[in-house]
């Protein structure tokens, strides 16, 4: 029963530095991700130190070699880092709610960029659909030219033709 506690609490500890690292480099891809830099750093060591004592656990246990220690001081020390942990996560959230209200979004620009953008794309577009227009319209004078001018006939028969 013990040692299947101490796997729990190592396996909880590492699932809840996983969601904090997802977190991260979630919000590192924001627009303040600038300022989740060193919470993914120290989210990532943190995640890498709770590996070892995860595997630790769940070699032994599965070994059946996990040393039952039932000592007041032995179970402390093992939620201890569950504690930090916890704690860890809460301090992301703060941070979190910190950042949006301490740091106002960029609207301003991001609207006028994404306009931008849009502008560009219509004027390509009716850039485009003008030149097939205007090609269009140029073969269709050149094909009229081509029937009312002519060269297919010689000019001889076209003024006799005019006559009658």
């Amino acid at each position: 029963m013990f040692r299947m506690l101490m796997l729990l609490v190592a396996l909880t500890t590492s699932f809840i530095l996983f969601m904090c690292l997802i977190v991260s480099v979630r919000f590192l891809f924001s627009p303040r991700g600038i300022y989740w830099i060193l919470p993914l750093i120290i989210t990532a060591l943190f995640f890498f130190i709770s590996l070892a004592p995860l595997k630790m656990n769940a070699v032994q246990v599965y070994e059946g070699t996990y040393p039952v220690q039932i000592s007041p001081d032995t179970s402390v020390r093992e939620v201890i880092p569950l504690i930090i942990v916890m704690l860890w996560a809460t301090l992301l959230i703060i941070h979190n709610f910190l950042l949006s209200f301490l740091i106002p979004k960029k609207t301003f620009q991001e609207q006028r960029k994404r306009n931008l953008d849009e502008a560009r794309y219509i004027q390509e577009k009716e850039y485009r659909r003008y030149r097939q227009n205007l090609l269009r319209d140029r073969m269709k004078q050149v094909s009229i030219a081509q029937e009312t001018g002519g060269d297919r006939y010689p000019v001889q028969w076209i003024t006799y033709y005019d006559q009658y």
